[in-house]
């Protein structure tokens, strides 16, 4: 809220918080949680439901597998 009392918000007192490298602070923060809850999530999902899944190894390509069924 405080950015929008500045004409040039880039040299408020909170105008670090604009800065590539802490945007790739948080983003990378909260993207590595939310990929660990997937994986968590989806583990507990193929107990009941065959469905194509992300694994640790295709993270970086997004790209779906169908596990083998057990």
């Amino acid at each position: 809220m405080s950015l929008l009392a500045f004409d040039n918000k880039k040299e408020s007192p909170v105008g670090g918080l604009l800065d590539n490298a802490q945007r790739q602070k948080v983003a990378n923060s909260k993207l590595s949680k939310l990929l660990k809850t997937l994986l968590y999530t989806q583990k507990q999902l193929e107990e009941k439901v065959h469905f194509p899944q992300l694994t640790e190894e295709n993270l970086t390509t997004g790209k779906l597998v169908l596990p083998e069924k057990k």
